[in-house]
């Protein structure tokens, strides 16, 4: 059977707790929120929230893996 799946790597399904803070090109925060994991790989993270996040540029996120806050750099790719 052909493999369907195009993406680089593999996804594992986990449900961690994501904070976030959006900021646009400057750097300037102009939103923050909360969200869950719902897949993460080594390429990306699906985080599910309970509203849009309002920004094309960078998302500072802090996720809770294992009781442990693991900052980390991200951006927004729909």
């Amino acid at each position: 059977m052909p493999k369907t799946d195009k993406r680089e790597y593999q996804r594992v399904e986990t449900r961690n707790v994501v904070s976030y803070v959006c900021v646009d090109k400057e750097g300037n925060e102009i939103g923050e929120g909360m969200g869950e994991t719902l897949n993460i790989s080594q390429g990306g993270i699906f985080l599910k929230s309970a509203y849009p996040i309002e920004s094309e540029f960078i998302l500072l996120m802090s996720i809770d893996l294992e009781n442990k806050i693991h900052p980390t750099k991200a951006y927004l790719v729909s």
